[in-house]
């Protein structure tokens, strides 16, 4: 059974568990959860993004990549990546390949991120971060899109770039935001 054909009325996702306070990543478990919520007919598996913390989680896009080779139809997300902790063209790179190992399975989802705090330990100070995640959304874009991406920001520029593999899904992956504060609700809306 696929996400297509799924026994449940409405489309349900599932948290993939990624929590491993031992340390030890459990590959084993991972691998047959997924396969077991694929069987059950689940819409989708969803990762989450934890850049610093005492317990150990993988990183969401390798992450990703793993759960695309071990399942065949369900959907792969991320809630969420955090943009701007990252360079936008590596991110858009390394999603559009999740996109092609997957076969166009991917849904991203993407956040400006809830502390602050954490902005300067990835090379930025934190008054630049909702420009940088602004500013990464439209190079991901263009990246993914145009043949040779061409992108005039305030961060970040480029002319007549090009980047491949492109997406499998067109003109990219599902672009999901995530936020809790009316004004970055507003933000989003006009990404």
């Amino acid at each position: 059974m696929n996400s297509q054909d799924s026994p449940f009325p409405v489309p349900l996702a599932i948290a993939v568990p990624q929590a491993f306070p031992d340390g030890n990543i459990d590959l084993g478990m991972i691998r047959s959860y997924a396969t077991r919520a694929e069987k059950l007919g689940y819409h989708s598996l969803w990762v989450a993004e934890q850049l610093v913390g005492s317990t150990p989680t993988p990183e969401p896009v390798a992450f990703l990549s793993y759960l695309a080779a071990v399942t065949r139809s369900i959907r792969l997300g991320a809630a969420v990546i955090i943009a701007t902790t990252r360079n936008p063209a590596m991110l858009a790179k390394q999603l559009s390949t999740v996109d092609a190992l997957s076969e166009g399975r991917l849904i991203v989802g993407t956040a400006l991120g809830g502390r602050p705090w954490t902005y300067p330990l990835f090379g930025g100070p934190s008054e630049l971060r909702v420009r940088h995640f602004i500013e990464s959304v439209g190079v991901m874009r263009a990246l993914w899109t145009q043949d040779r991406a061409v992108f005039d920001g305030e961060m970040w520029k480029m002319e007549g770039v090009p980047m491949t593999p492109k997406p499998v899904q067109h003109p990219h992956p599902p672009l999901w935001f995530g936020g809790r504060h009316p004004v970055g609700l507003r933000r989003v809306a006009r990404l």
